[in-house]
């Protein structure tokens, strides 16, 4: 143990730490250093002790208020049929309300406007940009 940098150490007892829980990718919690030492973990950074520490991916934290709370439930659907095998760039234009992204196998940029259910690609082939 003494070989493995801090960083790998605490990434292992975190891990280890949730693969006993409750398994939910959707619960997201921060924490402060202070807390994350309460619960038995040593940040590897000592220099900023109020930086916030995400825990992402896991369980819920062992902790009380984690107890509590259920795990949340989302369902995914289809609300664009675009087929992008590779894309990018994901850009929210609030001003719009529109969401941008880049199809980079299909050269096109996407939009998709929630409020109105529609969406689809921006073809202007002889543009090398898209004025938003």
């Amino acid at each position: 143990l003494s070989i493995l940098p801090p960083v790998a150490v605490l990434a292992g007892l975190i891990l280890c730490s949730f693969a006993t829980a409750n398994l939910s990718p959707t619960i997201h919690k921060t924490f402060d250093r202070s807390t994350v030492q309460t619960m038995g973990c040593s940040p590897s950074r000592k220099a900023d002790p109020i930086a916030p520490l995400e825990l992402r991916g896991g369980g819920p934290a062992a902790t009380a208020e984690a107890v509590k709370t259920a795990p949340i439930q989302l369902k995914a659907s289809v609300i664009l049929e675009c087929n992008n095998l590779l894309g990018e760039a994901p850009l929210w234009h609030e001003g719009k309300g529109k969401l941008y992204w880049l199809d980079i196998n299909g050269k096109m940029l996407w939009e998709y406007t929630p409020s109105v259910c529609s969406g689809g690609a921006c073809t202007r082939p002889s543009h090398k940009s898209w004025p938003l």
